[in-house]
Formats: structure tokens, C-alpha cells, sequence
């Protein structure tokens, strides 16, 4: 599966990822005004002819953070995260940084299967459930 970049063409199906995706899920404006922005950059994959996963990253200069990825429900559990993940990370030459809630324990598993050390905890990270965030750093090359 290759992932491609994309623009704010494949916002209505973002949308509809994210609803499926996070308890607090982001509207099409929200990503409007991030892809707007010179160092914001949205990735996806399709399957039959539509977008079933993405990944939106933003360029910190010297490092990357992954602000969201997300697969489509019914696409799920078939590796497609880990393969957006791993083809995002061989591409990059930086360092990449990403954000994970304590109780999501299968995004924590494909996290370390890939290769990403935990770092640092943030208590109560999440407003909607207070729950701590673990933050994570996938190390390119020394």
C-alpha cells in the first residue's frame, strides 16, 4: 500500500475517519486551517478507490510529530496502520514524534513493534477522560 500526499480534497473523508476514530474528533475546519500551514502535511492510503487511512504530520524543522493517524473502521486490523507508519518513516530522515493516550494499548504495541521508545508521560493529558498521554520518538539513525 503506498501512501501519497494529499490536500484539502480528501477532507469530507478525513472527516468521516476521525468520527469513527477519536472521542473528541476534529472537524474538516480544523484541518482546513492546519494543511494551510507550510509545514503541515496530510498522508493517506487507498483501497478501492477510496482514502482508508491517513497520517498528519507537521515538520518542527529538526523533528517530525505525528499529529494524527487514523484507519478506517472496517479496514482495521489488516496492518494498514503499520504500513502507512513504516512507509511514512522510511521516507523521513528525521526524528519523529508522536502522542499516545495510556488506555490505547494496541496503537502502544504497533508503536513499539515499529520500533518507537517511550520518552516522557503527560498526567491527565486528555481533557475528555483526564488520561495521561505516553509520548513517543522513533530514532532515525543516531
Amino acid at each position: 500500500m503506498k501512501i501519497e500526499k494529499f490536500d484539502k480534497k480528501i477532507l469530507e473523508d478525513i472527516e468521516e475517519i476521525e468520527k469513527e476514530s477519536f472521542n473528541e474528533p476534529w472537524l474538516k475546519e480544523v484541518y482546513m486551517k492546519l494543511i494551510e500551514k507550510d509545514n503541515v502535511f496530510v498522508y493517506g492510503a487507498k483501497a478501492d478507490n477510496r482514502l482508508v487511512g491517513f497520517i498528519l504530520i507537521m515538520d518542527m524543522i529538526d523533528v517530525l510529530e505525528v499529529i494524527r493517524i487514523a484507519i478506517k473502521k472496517e479496514y482495521r486490523r489488516q496492518g494498514r496502520g503499520e504500513n502507512i507508519l513504516r512507509e511514512f518513516i522510511s521516507d523521513s530522515d528525521k526524528d519523529i514524534f508522536l502522542e499516545v493516550r495510556t488506555s490505547n494499548e494496541k496503537a502502544i504495541k504497533l508503536y513499539k513493534k515499529i520500533g518507537f521508545e517511550l520518552l516522557n508521560i503527560r498526567k491527565n493529558y486528555y481533557k475528555d477522560t483526564n488520561e495521561s498521554a505516553l509520548i513517543f520518538r522513533f530514532q532515525k539513525g543516531g
